[in-house]
């Protein structure tokens, strides 16, 4: 088991790991060259073909879940149901609109459409915002009543109904 070989790595003369050059001449007919590039190429189309099967399986899976389970726009994940035809022709979905009231003579306070509480002065026409849309959503406001300086504005909000004992 044991050899008494040197290498020519240690600087010494003798054997060496180096494999003579080789002198087999390869002679192949171009015909053949061309099949044999066919079964390489043969190969490598399977592949293709198995990865494009594979893509469509994938592609054809999720079209049929979007089918089955219908698409869920980001509105459904927000109110958690879709909208029906009947709430619609109700009135369900309107808006509930602030009433509007005369403060004096000349000052009208109403809801503007951004949702804004405004007063319209007639005498000089002009619109100017008493309370914003913002305080008026926070609060949940079902009513109002104004002073007639307009410098204090009564809210109604937090209505819930209560039940006699």
């Amino acid at each position: 088991m044991h050899t008494n070989m040197t290498s020519d790595r240690g600087g010494g003369g003798g054997g060496s790991w180096r494999l003579p050059p080789d002198e087999t001449l390869q002679v192949q007919d171009p015909k053949q060259k061309d099949h044999d590039f066919d079964l390489d190429e043969g190969h490598n189309w399977r592949s293709i073909i198995f990865s494009l099967l594979v893509i469509s399986f994938v592609v054809a899976g999720i079209v049929t879940a979007i089918y089955l389970l219908g698409y869920v726009d980001e509105l459904l994940y927000w109110s958690g149901r879709r909208m029906i035809l009947d709430e619609y022709l109700q009135g369900d979905l309107t808006p509930r609109r602030l009433p509007s009231s005369w403060v004096t003579t000349h000052k009208y306070v109403f809801q503007s459409d951004d949702g804004s509480l405004s007063v319209l002065d007639t005498t000089t026409n002009l619109v100017k915002v008493l309370v914003t849309n913002h305080t008026l959503r926070q609060l949940n406001v079902r009513g109002y009543l104004c002073s007639n300086n307009l410098k204090y504005v009564l809210f109604t909000h937090n209505v819930k109904k209560w039940r006699k004992i």
